[in-house]
């Protein structure tokens, strides 16, 4: 993946890495927010130690989301971000491993990691927002963490990421329950 503070770039490699792209694609707001799932099929993305507490609070039982671990993947980051924006895992066909949520909402991630994916998440037409609905304004976030010049708790970001604009007021929604 490649950002360059606006667009989001996607450059797929030939093996052995030659670094020649054989193909190379902008990111653009698409067709995501048509693909519709029903609840108890969305594959959301976070921390592992995440999961529990998401397990205990209800959430799962608001949304109809099944408690079977399948339907959670337990990771964050960059991984995660381009397998939702080219919607298949690299190496794996497409459709073969489907992610329709990138969240942290209960703690939330360090700026240092979180401006990152954010930022490129909505260059991909992403909706990214925060718990409560709200639109995260990532300068301010940036400008927060640098002017602060280090990090802690309470710089920490919640977020909900999705290409499914319906999933996430879905998601907001049983959050606030």
């Amino acid at each position: 993946m490649i950002f360059d503070g606006h667009r989001m770039h996607y450059g797929d490699f030939q093996e052995p890495l030659n670094n020649i792209p054989w193909s190379y694609s902008e990111f653009l707001p698409y067709s995501y927010h048509s693909r519709l799932r029903h609840p108890q099929d969305l594959v959301i993305a976070t921390l592992e130690r995440r999961m529990e507490y998401l397990q205990k609070s209800g959430f799962q039982a608001e949304t109809g989301l099944s408690v079977d671990p399948a339907h959670f993947y337990p990771s964050l980051g960059g991984e995660t971000l381009l397998t939702m924006a080219t919607r298949k895992k690299a190496g794996y066909p497409p459709g073969e491993l489907q992610i329709d949520v990138m969240m942290d909402p209960i703690k939330g991630q360090g700026p240092h990691e979180a401006l990152i994916w954010l930022n490129m998440a909505k260059a991909a037409g992403m909706s990214v927002r925060g718990t409560t609905g709200e639109e995260i304004d990532l300068n301010q976030k940036a400008f927060q963490f640098f002017e602060k010049g280090k990090e802690d708790d309470s710089d920490r970001i919640k977020y909900i990421v999705t290409p499914i604009i319906s999933v996430n007021q879905l998601i907001i929604a049983n959050l606030q329950v």
